[in-house]
């Protein structure tokens, strides 16, 4: 079994939420950031390393797992990609790039893209997708870890993945909206609390 790594990319100012931050505030009796890492400890990631930025304390509390801070978070998500591949075990295969605002992403999910990591036949990135559009989390393997340490700008690693599509990247059907319900705006949140 390839060892997985999760990085839970934490970092951000939640802006857009308003004066609470989005991964403290709660969703079925706990933190929203709660229920990703605890969705990622029931699937068959061996590893979980949260990135976290902005009020970091207070994340750090609630995550229960390796930390990693990002001093330069404000520059964006890929400054987050960086120093979390930079904080993985030597021994990691892959790293599976998760938003900590998205709790209805389960275990499930999860372990259904790291199914698709198909290494011998060169399927090294894997994206859950969903009616034609593709979602989170993402997974890479070894091979692109340089190439996320590289990152440079707030695109994240998406131009990693168009610029290999072609050749190494699986995309996995998950018939779940969840792979693309993340918490920007209050909306986002009222329209969460319906899944409670």
């Amino acid at each position: 079994m390839s060892h997985v790594t999760a990085l839970v990319l934490a970092a951000g100012s939640s802006r857009r939420m308003g004066a609470e931050n989005k991964l403290l505030l709660p969703f079925k009796g706990k933190p929203v950031i709660s229920h990703v890492v605890d969705n990622l400890k029931a699937s068959q990631v061996q590893d979980i390393l949260v990135v976290t930025g902005y009020e970091a304390e207070k994340i750090s509390k609630m995550a229960e797992c390796s930390v990693i801070h990002n001093p330069d978070h404000q520059q964006g998500m890929g400054t987050s990609i960086v120093a979390g591949v930079k904080g993985i075990s030597e021994k990691t295969d892959a790293v599976l790039i998760c938003l900590a605002d998205m709790p209805l992403i389960t275990s499930d999910i999860i372990d259904q893209v790291i199914a698709g990591f198909d290494p011998a036949a060169g399927k090294t990135i894997v994206v859950p997708e969903n009616d034609g559009c593709t979602g989170h989390p993402v997974l890479f393997g070894r091979d692109f870890f340089k190439d996320l340490k590289d990152l440079k700008n707030n695109r994240g690693a998406r131009d990693i993945i168009h610029s290999n599509a072609l050749q190494h990247l699986k995309k996995v059907s998950i018939p779940n909206s969840a792979i693309f319900r993340d918490l920007d705006k209050p909306d986002d949140y009222e329209n969460l609390r319906n899944f409670e």
